[in-house]
């Protein structure tokens, strides 16, 4: 996967998942079925009909219907088929990935569950159509406020920490290692030459400077000593730092 292309890349993970579609094409089109069935029970939420079975459209209500569709499917189908996808394809020999793996994918199954069964309250609420759901069931009113924000949690700290634990993440930890150790070596380098340079050439260069200073004092008295001449000093040039 490395050494492919973007072109390449994108061409393996279609081929990849059109193989993974033949081989459970069950497991996709049951999640297409609550995928459909939590959509729409998502977007239906906040429209609820009055007393006259008219239900109005509101920008809070559009906002609100888009906030549960998508919080349904990407807790429940998506994130059901994002953790089958990692626990079939993880590192290999890597255990801990395969845990995380099993427990989120196990998470999302259950949310699935929950959430179809919630969403069928709903639309039966809202149809108006059975006498057992005149009234939507409370705990399916907890479960749509509690559930979406606690799972996109749950399933971002598992991303992280399956990221974390990968032979990928653990090859670029140790790229980062060594970079940090070379700066840190170049760092040293720089300052142990700069440091020699000043030990070495110490004595020339505070000769030099002690007579830059003591011709610039004479220069100012030079009106008060006319007759008073300044012999050249016969100084070398600074040294360049050695190689």
């Amino acid at each position: 996967m490395d050494n492919l292309n973007p072109q390449e890349r994108r061409a393996f993970k279609r081929e990849e998942f059109q193989r993974k579609f033949g081989q459970y094409w069950l497991v996709y089109a049951a999640l297409v079925g609550t995928g459909i069935l939590s959509a729409t029970s998502g977007i239906l939420l906040p429209f609820q009909p009055n007393e006259n079975g008219i239900a109005t459209i509101t920008l809070s209500g559009i906002v609100a219907a888009l906030f549960y569709a998508s919080g349904f499917l990407t807790t429940g189908e998506l994130a059901a088929t994002f953790w089958f996808d990692k626990l079939t394809d993880h590192d290999k020999d890597n255990r801990t990935q395969q845990i995380i793996g099993v427990i989120m994918l196990a998470v999302s199954i259950s949310t699935l569950l929950v959430t179809s069964l919630a969403a069928g309250a709903f639309i039966a609420y809202w149809l108006g159509a059975l006498d057992q759901f005149e009234v939507m069931p409370l705990w399916a009113q907890r479960w749509v406020v509690w559930a979406i924000p606690a799972l996109w949690v749950a399933h971002l700290v598992a991303g992280i920490a399956f990221k974390a634990v990968s032979d990928e993440a653990a090859v670029e930890r140790d790229a980062r290692a060594t970079i940090r150790i070379a700066k840190g070596e170049i760092a040293k380098e720089k300052a142990n030459a700069k440091a020699d340079f000043w030990r070495d050439n110490a004595t020339t260069i505070a000769q030099q400077l002690g007579e830059l200073e003591a011709q610039e004092e004479i220069g100012r008295y030079s009106a008060k000593l006319p007759k008073f001449s300044i012999k050249e000093s016969a100084t070398k040039d600074v040294p360049t730092q050695r190689r």
